[in-house]
């Protein structure tokens, strides 16, 4: 009668014979990484049968790390561009200067805080401010703390010059625009005509640009580098690798 065979290529079962020794242990194992049945195997076969199954679980397993570094990288990187959101246009006032004191012209400015919370540490946010009568009129920001040493009148106007203020950006030598980086804190924006100037409106565009931190940008894109390291380790383990080039 003809012997059945156990395994599908001669070479695994001359690799299975060789493992068997004098001393093997009868133990029956059920290996379903090859779907044979061994009645008297010894202890490396068995640990054998079980690696394969064992590397078919970590491949899989590796899918997880892999796509959370995959994630990390694409969000660190569309980050480092930063993403631009549509521009904001407005119409406001430019403020009279046609009579000019020996101090200088007056300075307009916005009735209420522009509040940044402290979350915002965490991201990387720009405002870039353009108007269209650089010649007639500038715009600066400064902080809110001013809304009491030059508070606004009704119609917006304060009794301080453009000497009065420090500003954070913008500003009377700015030429027409300026970027402003957005910080936790509490900021108003002035305006003022410069000389000769009258009542006249002007168009101001405010183009926002969101992004991450640099720092966290940094952070995600290492882990997003070490994780994906690791998936494509646990996949295609560097010693078996060497091994194979070595081998070849």
């Amino acid at each position: 009668m003809q012997r059945r065979r156990l395994f599908r290529y001669p070479l695994e079962e001359r690799s299975l014979q060789e493992t068997f020794h004098s001393d093997a242990l009868p133990v029956s194992c059920n290996c379903p990484c090859s779907g044979c049945f061994i009645r008297h195997a010894s202890v490396s076969v068995i640990a054998t049968c079980h690696l394969h199954t064992l590397m078919r679980v970590v491949r899989i397993l590796s899918v997880l790390p892999g796509a959370v570094g995959v994630l990390c990288l694409l969000i660190g990187g569309i980050s480092v561009y930063g993403i631009d959101l549509d521009p904001e246009r407005v119409q406001i006032p430019v403020v009279p200067c046609t009579e000019v004191s020996d101090e200088g012209c007056l300075v307009g400015m916005t009735g209420s805080n522009l509040e940044v919370p402290a979350g915002f540490l965490l991201m990387d946010i720009e405002l870039t401010i353009e108007w269209s009568e650089p010649s007639k009129s500038w715009i600066g920001v400064v902080d809110a703390s001013y809304a009491d040493s030059c508070p606004p009148d009704g119609d917006g106007l304060t009794a301080c010059t453009k000497d009065d203020f420090e500003y954070i950006s913008g500003g009377p030598e700015s030429s027409g625009d300026f970027i402003l980086d957005l910080q936790p804190g509490s900021y108003r924006f002035v305006s003022a005509g410069k000389e000769g100037a009258d009542l006249d409106e002007q168009l101001v565009t405010i183009t926002s640009s969101v992004g991450i931190a640099p720092a966290l940008e940094l952070l995600l894109l290492v882990i997003g580098a070490v994780l994906l390291i690791g998936a494509i380790e646990m996949i295609y383990p560097v010693e078996v690798l060497w091994k194979r080039f070595v081998d070849s």
